[in-house]
């Protein structure tokens, strides 16, 4: 009995530590009002706070939180044209693709993420894609060109995805892995998607990539503990 507890207690600890060492911060922000809530987004993992951006383009944020309500140093300026924003009715309104900001301008819409860490490499998500669901506008696609740091990914969205809840990669959103920051910054640009001459932006996820020295003392310390618990069977 005292050897099950001691592997219990040795498993316990793993889990402790897998969890740690994996969980690298989460920042989710949605670009304006109504907000989205209580949601991982297409991300799917960490808490359900989201930072909620000011129906003013120019407007930007400071002191993100994380996804669980932690605050944080890193803020969000947007800078560009922006031709305007909307929203859909009140029954899509807790869907991140529900509010957007949009612009028709060649250069753009840009939102910088700054106070980052230059010692690390983030994950981002980004949504663009318009909810044209119950306005009586059709099912024609509507996307968004995103540029960071140099390459473009679109999304193509049809109203059936962006009203539905549901996440579909270039469709809903777009990924761009391992992004490392310059000086400190992320500068991500929003232009005209490829169908229609508007380009559209809800919002962000950001998550830190856990660094490869962390996997690899990761590992060591689970051969060890693995080691500790074949000792105490024995």
């Amino acid at each position: 009995m005292f050897r099950a507890l001691k592997i219990a207690a040795i498993v316990l600890v793993v889990s402790g530590i897998v969890n740690v060492a994996w969980a690298g911060v989460i920042i989710n922000y949605d670009a304006r009002t109504p907000y989205y809530t209580g949601g991982q987004g297409a991300l799917g993992e960490g808490g359900t706070t989201w930072n909620n951006g000011s129906s003013t383009w120019s407007t930007g944020l400071n002191d993100l939180k994380d996804s669980y309500g932690n605050t944080t140093v890193v803020d969000v300026a947007r800078s560009g044209t922006s031709n305007g924003n909307g929203s859909v009715a009140t029954s899509y309104t807790n869907n991140l693709t529900s509010s957007y900001f949009y612009t028709t301008n060649t250069n753009g819409m840009t939102v910088t993420i700054s106070s980052l860490d230059n010692s690390k490499v983030y994950d981002l998500y980004l949504y663009g894609c318009q909810d044209f669901s119950g306005q009586g506008n059709g099912t024609f696609p509507r996307g968004s060109t995103f540029v960071v740091g140099g390459v473009s990914k679109q999304t193509i969205g049809v109203d059936t995805n962006c009203a539905g809840g549901t996440f579909y990669l270039g469709s809903t959103h777009v990924v761009y892995n391992s992004v490392a920051p310059t000086a400190g910054s992320i500068v991500i640009t929003i232009k005209p998607g490829a169908v229609d001459g508007i380009g559209f932006f809800n919002g962000f996820q950001l998550k830190e990539v856990p660094e490869p020295s962390t996997i690899a003392l990761l590992a060591a310390g689970l051969i060890g503990l693995a080691a500790c618990a074949w000792r105490i069977r024995k």
